[in-house]
Order: structure tokens, then C-alpha cells, then sequence
């Protein structure tokens, strides 16, 4: 129950956040856990018009295994390469 309160607190803070961005013209998103937002940054992410893909510092990019993808779907379609 202490698990699920933490999670609805934090869902709370994220969409307030996210209300400020869209207020500033940001285009935002939510995900629930790791997997929805992985797949929610591989939808968004085009497979053609880009060559190169940008990735700094990002723990979040390297915890959710985008990378990783990113290479697969470069080495599939020859359309994104991945640079750190």
C-alpha cells in the first residue's frame, strides 16, 4: 500500500511538470514504467530522415536499453547511427 501511494505521489508530480512544459510548447509524454517509456521513445523516433542520433549523458537512455535498439535498428535499415 506504501509502494502504491510513493508511485500515485509520483505520477502526480510528473503531470504537473509535464502541464508546465506543454505550457511552455514542449510536446510531452508519460509512461506508467520502463518498458512503456521504451517503447514510447522507439515509436516517436523515426526510422528514416536521420542519420545521426545524439545520445549525452543520459542514464535514463542507457537503463531503458534504447541504445542497444537504436544500433539494431541501424544495423537492420542502415537509416540511424547512434553516437554517444
Amino acid at each position: 500500500m506504501f509502494e502504491e501511494a510513493i508511485k500515485k505521489y509520483y505520477e502526480m508530480k510528473s503531470k504537473k511538470l509535464l502541464e508546465k512544459l506543454e505550457k511552455r510548447g514542449w510536446t510531452t509524454f508519460f509512461a506508467n514504467d520502463r518498458e512503456e517509456a521504451r517503447n514510447k521513445v522507439l515509436e516517436i523516433i523515426p526510422n528514416t530522415n536521420y542519420k545521426t542520433i545524439g545520445i549525452p549523458g543520459s542514464v535514463t537512455i542507457r537503463q531503458l536499453a534504447l541504445i542497444e535498439e537504436l544500433e539494431k535498428k541501424r544495423l537492420q535499415s542502415d537509416s540511424a547511427l547512434v553516437t554517444n
